[in-house]
């Protein structure tokens, strides 16, 4: 559709950052990559009016080739604005490894998307981990003045609920992921149930779930038996 209307560039781009996930030589590697730096340096010389860029697209486009992506949850809330928004940013496709960032995610309707993306179908580490905090500790006197402060309290703030869990967990796009890493998520035993029992995770080489999560008992058992030691330990 980009080549057909006009965006070769674009259209190159795109296909050269899915080729660059699938070589299996460096020397294969090092020249896609010199090649995809060429078509940036191309793409940033282009009137950025005419073609609707905004001023952090440019400067995107003079970046290294990464295979690691990162979005807020809230960018998912809307489609097909974000689908436009990759689409201006042909480096991103062919990511490797995505981390999503923000407040609260709950349901399917971020995994429906993710997983429908074309940018994002060679995916295969996904990252939705709570942030940690750090609950200063007050020094105060007799009298009520603060007389200094230190380190208190760390505090994980979950990014991903229960339901969150399970609509990840009962959906189909997960068959694609080898690496998952839920930290910092206060998950309790429910949440490590669902995971347990998805059937969709199928290929997972990596689960990291044991730091900043609440689960108590034999559900680590469950994880061990259903993804074996090397996956979860």
């Amino acid at each position: 559709w980009l080549e057909e209307h006009g965006e070769e560039i674009a259209a190159k781009a795109i296909r050269l950052s899915i080729e660059i996930a699938h070589v299996q030589t460096a020397e294969e590697l090092e020249s896609l990559r010199a090649e995809l730096h060429e078509l940036r340096l191309q793409w940033r010389q282009m009137d950025a009016e005419l073609r609707g860029l905004r001023r952090d697209d440019q400067q995107n486009a003079s970046a290294t080739f990464t295979s690691e992506f990162t979005l807020p949850v809230e960018r998912f809330a809307n489609p097909r604005e974000l689908r436009e928004s990759l689409v201006r940013q042909p480096w991103s496709f062919g990511c490797r490894s995505l981390t999503i960032t923000g407040t609260r995610l709950s349901d399917s309707r971020t995994f429906d998307v993710l997983f429908s993306l074309q940018a994002f179908q060679q995916v295969r580490d996904l990252g939705i981990c709570g942030h940690v905090e750090v609950i200063p500790a007050y020094n105060v006197s007799e009298s009520g003045e603060v007389l200094g402060s230190s380190y208190g309290e760390y505090r994980s703030v979950p990014l991903l609920t229960l339901s969150g869990v399970e609509a990840l967990a009962n959906h189909r796009g997960c068959r694609r992921l080898l690496h998952l890493d839920l930290r910092n998520n206060n998950l309790g035993n429910d949440a490590i149930r669902f995971l347990a029992k998805s059937p969709y995770l199928l290929n997972l080489k990596r689960l990291d779930v044991a730091e900043g999560n609440n689960f108590r008992g034999r559900v680590w058992q469950l994880l061990i038996e259903r993804f074996g030691e090397d996956v979860v330990s």
